[in-house]
């Protein structure tokens, strides 16, 4: 288990679970977004994997600082560090569809840096359906369009307001064939 917990009076903060199978390690990027969390593990070709999860606030204030900016320089990093990676979370950012439609969707002006930015970086966005009320909030970035398959959104939490999101990840994983002997005696 990872963990990162908001300031004391806040209720926000983020948990990564991992099996252990993966020897999963937290990670630490140069970018101090307040509220991520991420791990690193190899693959079976010893190519390194990032998985994180992260909470903006929209509340600029509880920080003191930009947490717009400090989000898309995390994105750019984990975009420019040549490693497969995914980034999920509450990024907060009000989106009707997506890929949001320039001048019909009216972004804030931080909702369409933060759309650049992952366009700069070639990074993917695979949600598309509402994730809480009629607004995609909870977003799933990759640096692979095919990494993410079979999302469903499972519906609303009974803890929370947001819907809860499934989907499967394609790594390269060990084809291990269990060859053993097994002796057949008949009397």
């Amino acid at each position: 288990m990872f963990r990162k917990d908001g300031p004391v009076n806040r209720e926000d903060g983020g948990v990564l679970y991992v099996k252990h199978e993966l020897h999963a390690f937290e990670f630490v990027p140069q970018t101090k977004f307040p509220l991520q969390i991420l791990c690193q593990f190899e693959d079976v070709k010893r190519d390194k994997f990032f998985v994180g999860v992260c909470y903006r606030t929209p509340t600029d204030t509880v920080y003191g600082f930009d947490t717009h900016n400090l989000l898309r320089e995390l994105a750019s990093e984990m975009g420019s560090s040549g490693r497969y990676f995914l980034l999920v979370g509450d990024f907060n950012y009000v989106f009707i569809q997506w890929p949001p439609v320039p001048n019909v969707d009216r972004l804030s002006n931080d909702a369409t840096e933060f759309c650049e930015c992952l366009d700069d970086n070639f990074l993917v966005q695979h949600v598309t359906s509402p994730t809480r009320k009629n607004a995609i909030l909870d977003l799933i970035v990759t640096d692979e369009p095919d990494i993410i398959s079979d999302l469903t959104d499972l519906g609303p939490l009974a803890t929370s307001d947001h819907n809860a999101l499934q989907w499967n990840m394609q790594i390269r994983t060990d084809y291990c064939q269990d060859s053993s002997s097994i002796r057949l005696y008949h009397s």
